[in-house]
């Protein structure tokens, strides 16, 4: 019974560390950062939309993760009765 729950557990812990090396694997990612500009009367040529493209290589899973957080926001402006409201989300894949 011993040697049986001695190979279960290290068959536990060789497979948790498999897991954490693949999280340190440096990879290519491509950013894709939307921006989205409404206005409020609504007001011709609204909503604009832009997008850009970043490509990003040598990342971990982790770091490109971290890259992301705090990135969307939402920021609203009002002037002369107008309120200009700027929405920016940030999308990440791997480059293929």
């Amino acid at each position: 019974m011993k040697k049986v729950m001695i190979i279960f557990v290290s068959v536990l812990m060789i497979s948790l560390m498999a897991c954490s090396k693949t999280d340190e694997v440096k990879q290519s990612w491509i950013f894709t950062i939307t921006t989205v500009q409404s206005i409020n009367p609504a007001m011709e040529g609204y909503p604009m939309t832009s997008t850009m493209t970043i490509e990003k290589d040598d990342l971990t899973a982790a770091e490109a993760d971290q890259a992301l957080k705090g990135l969307t926001t939402t920021t609203t402006v009002t002037n002369g009765g107008y309120a200009l409201t700027t929405t920016t989300t940030v999308t990440k894949a791997l480059k293929q």
